[in-house]
């Protein structure tokens, strides 16, 4: 066997294995046969559809001379290899900080070269960048905002307050995104626009079904035995799912045409792409979970309030504003605010709060004890500095300045783990102006700011619990977006999403939901979509609500946040 004949083998055996091509079951005629992995048929494609397929990746592989997959940080490593010696690691593992478009330009090239489709270049970068920069942000700022803000009622709360049944909370985000996706679905002709459809989708619910388990399931909210008791529930729901799974798609028949192969082998790599990074931030959860580099203490919640507060009066000083609604869901058990809260609406107006703050001030003793658990620290305003340089760099963290501050004073000051590929701790990366902007640092961060958040709640075991579940999320996804025929995927994703809500709902059929006004109607409106006698589908759902939601919410979405 030559050496092309040799590679052209390694790339089909790492094909399989990743899951892109399917090899019928084997009747070895001996042990020889079996241990050489010899005489198995490719399923789905002709033998001269493969070979056609595997000559025209090898030969990029090896003789491209250009870059096809750019590692950022990788660069001083290269020189001593071919440039392109780490293209099926980049291709299939998906590290971060890794830049396919090169290989997708050449690979949507050699589509349109087979086929009759044209500008698919133009078309996916044009809608890459859209979603990417306007629409998928929304969606889902929108979905943790909902998921976050109705949040289980525990303890006594004013009569006032309006209320929802938990799965009336659940109907409410699959109405929403399944709306959406129908709406985008109707306008899908062919298959780069259902591609796309497809991305969303697994996007939103991913990070629906990761919000519903911190805010509903493993919440600190709950005693430590009903979240171990949920988790083990959620666990299981989970695992059966996994269990329904099967190994090998239905193939109906051989594909005739050229193009399919190159066609399902670029949905292929895209489907996986963010679950596949995912499960590289997973694996960062796991790595740090049991690290401790000091108590990190729960901060008051009337101290967090006032001092948001003040925060809030600077701002609105600073535009001219005359007054600012400040949303406070999560402060509703303040003694001090509870009968200034707007019941309809669970916001606060600011100018309400003035004779509360006015006397409030925090020393810097008192912010030193919160930071770093001790009134007295060397180098105190430098070190502040240090932090606020921090926070700036990552707008992501601004909306709990104080208990970030002390996370990253705890958590991320204290750590001594090399971050590879840089060899260097997260401290030394976070200060470098070039490597702080990377997807792994930034992974980095955002994975030890969780972790202290839920340290300083006093839920350690939560975190660890949120890692357990959603890699078996993460696994169950990998999996369904791995079949290649778009209706098998939509078939398992359907289920999975029915499985996963009845779960839910089953682990929280008796919790109550503090809600909006505007929160309510939805819910009622939603409910009239159901009917009282017929368990509607997600299809039949959307053909009745998109010529009547409109109106019924007031050109509102769903969730109840205006366009």
């Amino acid at each position: 066997m030559d050496n092309i004949s040799k590679r052209k083998k390694y790339l089909e055996e790492l094909l399989i294995e990743v899951g892109f091509l399917k090899k019928e079951d084997n009747q070895w005629d001996n042990e020889k046969d079996k241990m050489c992995k010899r005489k198995h048929r490719v399923l789905e494609y002709s033998d001269k559809i493969k070979k056609e397929f595997l000559e025209f990746l090898v030969d990029l592989k090896e003789n491209s001379q250009e870059k096809l997959i750019t590692n950022n940080f990788r660069e001083d490593k290269e020189e001593f290899y071919r440039i392109n010696h780490y293209f099926y690691q980049d291709l299939f593992e998906e590290e971060f900080d890794v830049d396919k478009n090169q290989f997708f330009s050449i690979l949507l090239n050699k589509i349109e070269e087979v086929s009759n489709y044209k500008n698919l270049k133009i078309k996916f970068l044009e809608e890459k960048e859209l979603r990417k920069y306007l629409k998928e942000p929304e969606s889902l700022t929108m979905a943790r905002e909902f998921i976050r803000d109705t949040r289980i009622v525990s303890g006594k709360i004013r009569e006032d307050f309006h209320r929802i049944l938990y799965s009336e909370k659940i109907e409410m985000i699959r109405m929403d995104t399944e709306f959406r996706y129908f709406l985008e679905l109707e306008k899908c002709k062919f298959w780069l626009e259902y591609l796309f459809v497809d991305t969303y989708r697994q996007l939103v619910y991913y990070d629906v079904f990761q919000q519903l388990i911190v805010y509903d399931v493993i919440t600190d909210r709950i005693s430590e035995i009903e979240r171990e008791n949920n988790y083990k529930k959620m666990s299981e729901i989970l695992d059966s799912f996994s269990n329904l799974l099967v190994d090998e798609e239905k193939f109906l028949k051989e594909k005739k045409h050229t193009s399919k192969i190159f066609i399902d082998f670029f949905c292929f790599i895209i489907l996986r792409e963010k679950l596949l990074k995912a499960k590289k931030t997973i694996e960062i959860g796991e790595v740090i979970k049991d690290d401790m580099y000091g108590e990190i203490l729960p901060l008051d919640k009337k101290v967090h309030f006032f001092n948001a507060m003040i925060e809030a009066t600077e701002e609105k000083e600073k535009k001219g504003f005359k007054d600012m609604i400040i949303e406070c869901v999560n402060f509703i058990e303040l003694e001090e605010i509870k009968d200034k809260i707007d019941a309809d609406t669970l916001t606060i107006s600011l100018n309400k709060c003035k004779n509360l703050i006015e006397n409030f001030r925090l020393t810097q003793g008192d912010k030193s004890k919160i930071i770093y658990g001790k009134t007295k620290i060397n180098k105190f305003n430098e070190k502040q500095e240090d932090l606020e340089a921090i926070i700036s760099i990552y707008p992501f963290f601004t909306k709990k300045s104080l208990q970030v501050k002390k996370v990253i004073a705890s958590n991320i000051e204290n750590d001594n783990r090399v971050i590879y590929p840089f060899r260097k701790t997260l401290k030394a990366l976070i200060k470098d102006d070039v490597l702080r902007n990377s997807e792994a640092v930034i992974n980095h961060i955002r994975m030890r700011i969780t972790k202290g958040l839920y340290e300083e709640k006093e839920n350690l075991k939560g975190f660890k619990m949120s890692i357990d579940l959603e890699k078996k999320i993460n696994g169950i996804l990998i999996k369904i977006y791995s079949y290649k025929n778009r209706e098998t995927r939509e078939e398992y994703m359907n289920k999975f999403i029915d499985h996963f809500f009845e779960g839910l709902i089953s682990i929280n059929n008796d919790k109550i939901i503090l809600t909006t006004q505007e929160g309510k109607e939805i819910a009622e409106a939603v409910k009239s979509f159901r009917g009282p006698n017929k368990e509607l589908s997600f299809k039949e759902i959307y053909d009745i609500s998109k010529e009547f939601v409109v109106d019924i919410i007031s050109e509102t979405y769903i969730y109840g946040k205006r366009q």
